[in-house]
Parts: structure tokens; sequence; C-alpha cells
């Protein structure tokens, strides 16, 4: 089975200047895709999807990678 990531990025600057990469995960059929694992490649910092595939993570640089991972899903 193959999913579709549908990623919208979003960047929020506070004192820190960090930013926040969040989007929404969902399957071919337009499913949401919960407890889906979200992790920067960069950072090794992960969250899981909610109820509604949504996510949210922190971003120190324009070049982080994310990587998504869900049980009984391939690429």
């Amino acid at each position: 089975m193959k999913y579709i990531l549908w990623l919208f990025v979003s960047p929020f600057v506070n004192t820190v200047c960090a930013q926040k990469i969040s989007g929404y995960i969902f399957s071919k059929n337009k499913e949401a895709l919960v407890a889906a694992t979200v992790r920067n490649l960069n950072s090794d910092k992960a969250t899981i999807t909610d109820g509604k595939g949504y996510f949210e993570l922190d971003s120190h640089s324009p070049d982080d990678k994310i990587a998504v991972e869900y049980i009984g899903y391939n690429i």
C-alpha cells in the first residue's frame, strides 16, 4: 500500500526564531492516518499524527527533511 503525504509548511516565529513544520498525512483513499510517526531527520525529533492525521514538529533549518512511518504502509 502507498500513501500520499500532504504537507503544509507553516513557519511560526517565536523568541528563539524556531519554526514549525505542520501538515496532514492521508492515505491514497484520503483517509487520515492516525498515529503515524513523523520524524525530523536532521534533529531526530518525532511526533505522531492526531485523529485527523495532523502533526506539528519543531524545525530549526529550512533544509530539514521529514520521514513518515505507518504500520502496514510501504513507499
